[in-house]
């Protein structure tokens, strides 16, 4: 799933997923992959949050009765993701520390790991498996959710130059990425470097 599917495109992708339970109750793939979309489009706050992680959370319930999770990856994924998106940063660390070993989905979950350390108030830990993710994949279509979120484990931690390395590199991917601009102009601000952040509060603002 595309995590910035227009919301259009996300109806239809949910649409036909439907369509792929009607013809197989028990298509575990359709459902997983619908709690996905679900849980990315309450994170992208679009619709009502807490319905979308509602639906979601009833959806993977329904694929656990069907199929154990250790033989789904993506199911044990959303899982991860779900907690999280609950605010239930314990038990998310305990669902994404099961992806560790699957060589694919490895880096995210070191990253939703590091995104869970954070909410908890531990950067050390955070700044740890952030950085497991960025020595494990150089280029993704996702690389730049673990650059943003080292940048802010950095930021957090007072270390301000890392901080904008991370982040600068984070938005030389992703350049309409809000919170990693804010940052970025915290971060320049902290370590005195004024220019630079009004010259990126300007770009924020435009």
């Amino acid at each position: 799933i595309n995590r910035n599917l227009p919301f259009n495109n996300a109806v239809e992708a949910l649409s036909l997923l439907e369509k792929a339970r009607r013809i197989d109750k028990k298509n575990v793939d359709a459902i997983a992959l619908m709690a996905n979309l679900l849980i990315i489009e309450a994170q992208n706050r679009t619709g009502d949050y807490q319905s979308k992680l509602s639906a979601a959370d009833a959806l993977l319930t329904e694929a656990l009765i069907i199929q154990q999770s250790q033989r789904n990856v993506l199911v044990r994924l959303d899982r991860c993701l779900l907690r999280r998106a609950q605010a239930r940063y314990e038990e998310a660390l305990g669902f994404c520390r099961t992806l560790v070993d699957d060589l694919y989905r490895r880096p995210l979950a070191y990253k939703e790991m590091g995104m869970d350390y954070l909410y908890l108030g531990k950067p050390d830990q955070a700044i740890s498996a952030f950085t497991t993710a960025e020595h494990l994949v150089k280029r993704a279509g996702v690389h730049w959710t673990w650059l943003i979120g080292g940048g802010w484990a950095y930021l957090q931690v007072g270390n301000y130059a890392e901080a904008i390395e991370w982040l600068r590199r984070a938005l030389a991917q992703r350049t309409r990425t809000y919170s990693a601009r804010v940052w970025l102009i915290a971060a320049y601000a902290l370590s005195g470097r004024e220019q630079d952040a009004a010259t990126e509060l300007a770009e924020l603002q435009r």
